[in-house]
């Protein structure tokens, strides 16, 4: 079992923080520490109390790019993909896409292949078939609601981009790329 908890180091004592905090049952802590960052630092802030931080806004989220274990565009020799240069290649540029995106700059467009598209469709239209049968029905409204907004569509892999500009006009929401 992990858990990931960030904490500021504060007077060096973080380990020991976290220790006490959660008690006599870890086995083994791993600390990571993060720089401050703007919105907990100053008289009163999270810092200055001893407590974690968080991110509290998109530019936070920039600062959480390493902490995730899945990001790593390296596969374990367990992945299918784990054997193949082109796909390994492709998915580390995909990777390096998200990773350098930073809050407040436009989402980078993803360019597919045709392999990929291909790949899109084929699977969209397994899924397609299996949903009436399986999916809830506020899965098929929605699913309806971005089909018509032309995201879920066969041969076009719909654009993080795209989707969030949608999200956003509907519902205030935005997304932001992730690598892994």
């Amino acid at each position: 079992l992990e858990f990931l908890i960030n904490f500021h180091p504060i007077n060096g004592v973080v380990k020991e923080h976290i220790h006490n905090a959660i008690g006599e049952q870890l086995a083994e802590v791993h600390v990571k520490c993060l720089n401050s960052s703007p919105s907990v630092v100053g008289k009163d802030s999270l810092l200055e109390r001893g407590l974690a931080w968080f991110p509290t806004n998109s530019y936070d989220l920039d600062r959480c790019r390493d902490v995730a274990p899945e990001v790593d565009p390296d596969l374990a020799f367990q992945h299918p993909g784990f054997g193949d240069r082109e796909y390994r290649a492709r998915r580390t540029a995909i990777v390096k896409l998200a990773m350098e995106f930073n809050a407040g700059d436009p989402i980078p467009l993803v360019e597919y292949t045709q392999s990929e598209v291909d790949t899109w469709t084929y699977v969209f239209r397994k899924v397609r078939g299996f949903m009436d049968k399986y999916a809830s029905k506020e899965y098929i409204r929605q699913f309806k609601l971005l089909r018509d907004a032309g995201f879920l569509v066969e041969g076009k892999i719909p654009q993080v981009r795209d989707v969030s500009a949608y999200l956003h006009s509907k519902t205030g929401f935005t997304l932001r790329p992730v690598g892994g």
